[in-house]
Parts: structure tokens; C-alpha cells; sequence
């Protein structure tokens, strides 16, 4: 009954992409954790602050992989991009 209120009214929802942002440093690892920080999900985008333009495009490169790694690990197709910005 609570899971079908909650599920109605989009907390459900809200609360994978929560897991998403907190499962990032798990997902990506302690180097990649080191150099970034995941922020919100929007629209099934994930935002991550990342400190320089070359890991940025390190992770551009490996953006699928992760996307991957991350919905497997949430259990649930919650991220479909990430969006890496330059902190």
C-alpha cells in the first residue's frame, strides 16, 4: 500500500535518482571519485562537477560505460546520459 502511494505519487522516482548521485563514487571508483562529484539527476540526466578539462574528456570517453555500471548497480534504467561539467 505504501510502496503504491509512494510510487504514485513520484517519490519512487525521486528517490532512484537519489541513488544514482550517491551510488556515483562506488560506481566510477576512488581515482574518478577523487576528480568528480555527482550532483542531481534531471530528465534522466545525470550532472557531474568535474575538476579539469582533461578528465573530462576522459570521461566523456568512457560515459557508456558508466551509464551501464551505474543503472546495473541501481537495479533500474534510472540514468540514460551524464553531463559533465567543469567545476
Amino acid at each position: 500500500m505504501l510502496s503504491r502511494s509512494l510510487k504514485g505519487a513520484g517519490y519512487q522516482t525521486r528517490l532512484l535518482e537519489l541513488t544514482a548521485v550517491q551510488k556515483w563514487n562506488e560506481v566510477c571508483g576512488e581515482g574518478i571519485s577523487r576528480v568528480s562529484e555527482a550532483y542531481k539527476v534531471e530528465d534522466s540526466k545525470l550532472f557531474v562537477r568535474v575538476e579539469s578539462a582533461p578528465w573530462r574528456n576522459e570521461l566523456l570517453y568512457l560515459k557508456p560505460r558508466l551509464i551501464s555500471e551505474l543503472n546495473r548497480s541501481i537495479g533500474k534504467e534510472v540514468v540514460k546520459d551524464i553531463v559533465f561539467t567543469q567545476a
